[in-house]
């Protein structure tokens, strides 16, 4: 729901059914919805990140059907590799997932501060209270990128095929009151 700016605004539009359907991250589902609205709302599926040149289910969510695994029941034996809007879905919604949560620093940022950071962060990936912590509020471990790893997702997002491109330029421009 583009209109609202926050996880609870979305949460209090399908409660009053004013919504009828949102996304949420693995914490806004596990830390949020799930606990305060999981008897009210279905979750229909999730969409994981790539590994091993597939989309398994998120160790997380293991009983929750990845998206690829209901458009099987939905369609089955159809393909969808050749599908421009579930290769469009993937084009966005693939460096959401790899990279959710991103600090980010300017392109000419001092290498010091940016050494530093990152072994902020690394140290920060190997303290025991930091991920008990954060476990114990999210019901799930963290799923944790490097720079290296996520500057790798940006520069690919400067790959986009163009039929993808042209795509999301005319799906968006329909959605546009005139």
């Amino acid at each position: 729901m583009p209109a609202y700016r926050g996880l609870k605004e979305v949460e209090t539009a399908i409660l009053q059914n004013i919504g009828q359907l949102a996304n949420s991250s693995l914490s806004g589902w596990r830390g949020s919805v799930e606990p305060t609205m999981g008897n009210v709302v279905l979750p229909l599926w999730q969409l994981s990140p790539k590994k091993n040149g597939g989309y398994p289910r998120s160790a997380a969510l293991p009983d929750m059907q990845t998206f690829e695994e209901f458009y099987a029941k939905v369609k089955p034996g159809q393909s969808l590799a050749s599908d421009l809007r579930y290769r469009a879905l993937r084009a966005f919604a693939d460096p959401q997932l790899a990279m959710f949560r991103v600090a980010l620093m300017p392109p000419r940022a001092n290498g010091e501060a940016l050494s530093a950071l990152r072994t902020g962060f690394a140290d920060l990936w190997n303290d025991p209270k930091f991920l008990a912590d954060y476990s114990k509020a999210i019901k799930s471990k963290p799923i944790l990128v490097r720079g290296e790893e996520g500057e790798a997702v940006l520069k690919g997002l400067a790959s986009v095929p163009n039929d993808i491109k042209e795509f999301l330029v005319k799906y968006s421009s329909s959605l546009t009151v005139k």
